[in-house]
């Protein structure tokens, strides 16, 4: 299993799974972590994402042929930042105040929940 938090390497990776399906898998009670999950068929490893202070989510719960990108945008009136989880194409857009966890892996390696999934800070 891979961990990745770094926003350069991050992209590079989801580059590779450009096309890939999207779902929305995992979400805590109050929806501020939320867990994005991609699927690329004949692929044996997955990819999550796990926004972390998630603050606004528009789309859909699934997607098919997505393309993402992570960025940051910084509100330099209150030195603020925002995580940015996006497919511009598919009007996708995750933002959260605590940044991101992409985690790449074969599906077994993963819990079904928050607290077995992976170790997290929020």
């Amino acid at each position: 299993m891979k961990t990745i938090t770094d926003i350069k390497e991050a992209n590079t990776l989801l580059q590779i799974y450009t096309g890939a399906t999207l779902e929305i898998v995992m979400y805590s009670i109050n929806l501020k972590r939320i867990a994005l999950r991609l699927i690329l068929p004949n692929v044996k490893e997955v990819i999550y994402i796990i926004g972390i202070g998630c603050e606004s989510l528009d789309g859909r719960f699934n997607y098919k042929y997505v393309n993402l990108n992570i960025s940051v945008e910084i509100n330099h009136e209150n030195n603020d930042s925002t995580t940015i989880i996006r497919d511009k194409s598919l009007k996708f857009i995750l933002k959260t105040s605590g940044g991101f966890t992409l985690v790449q892996g074969i599906e077994s390696e993963f819990g079904t929940s928050f607290d077995d999934f992976i170790k997290y800070r929020e």
